[in-house]
């Protein structure tokens, strides 16, 4: 429920952004942005038909994909400083934390390894297409300006949540590690790990050890079950 919020939260975002987008680069005269615009709008719609199905993979994959396309186009039509990069950083950051997730919860695993490589391929065409091009609808420095914002605020409010659900995760993960390190299932004690790291911790010379054995004790567990043992 929590991944898939973090997902629908994202979605919103990402779709506010691109109608304001469309809107600055209506009033720019960048109108071929506009298309792609409207194309990634058409791909985060999508995704909220996977979200509504709970399809993990598809709604994570169909956002990424949809930044991807948006990035090279952008890079091509108005330029790579135009600040579009910076959603690369944000969902890659997702993707990999949809895939921790996934597989803690043995819930959907998400290809982060392919994603990832996807993205370094897009990063790098993109700082190679900087090289020989400013982009064929060069915008207004006041227009990047404002493009920077608007991605930067954003993906770095988005990036600090899903960072601190991430540590969350980690913390929980290593509490629940360590109770199955220490603690047998059938009876909820600690087992041998767990009172070695008693005695680490405790002061011996305050610490009283008391052994004792029940004399024909099968004949309780017979009687009465082992859970009345």
């Amino acid at each position: 429920q929590l991944i898939h919020l973090l997902l629908l939260l994202l979605n919103d975002q990402l779709l506010m952004l691109h109608m304001l987008l469309l809107f600055l680069f209506f009033m720019s005269g960048a109108y071929i942005m506009i298309v792609v615009s409207l194309v990634t709008v058409l791909m985060i719609g999508i995704s909220f038909w996977f979200a509504k199905r709970e399809k993990l993979r598809g709604q994570t994959l169909c956002i990424y994909a949809a930044q991807l396309v948006e990035i090279v186009f952008s890079a091509v039509c108005v330029g790579w400083t135009c600040g579009l990069l910076v959603p690369l950083l944000g969902v890659t950051l997702f993707v990999f934390f949809c895939e921790y997730v996934g597989r803690s919860l043995e819930y959907e695993y998400m290809p982060s390894q392919w994603a990832a490589i996807a993205g370094a391929v897009v990063f790098i065409l993109v700082l190679s297409l900087g090289f020989y091009s400013d982009g064929r609808v060069p915008l207004d420095e006041s227009v990047t300006t404002l493009l920077h914002l608007m991605w930067n605020i954003p993906m770095f409010i988005f990036s600090a949540v899903v960072v601190y659900v991430m540590i969350h995760q980690f913390s929980y993960s290593e509490r629940v590690l360590a109770d199955q390190a220490h603690t047998d299932r059938l009876t909820g004690l600690m087992n041998r790990a767990g009172y070695e790291q008693v005695i680490r911790s405790s002061d011996i010379r305050t610490t009283t050890l008391i052994v004792f054995d029940a004399d024909k004790f099968k004949h309780v567990n017979d009687t009465y079950g082992h859970a009345a043992g």
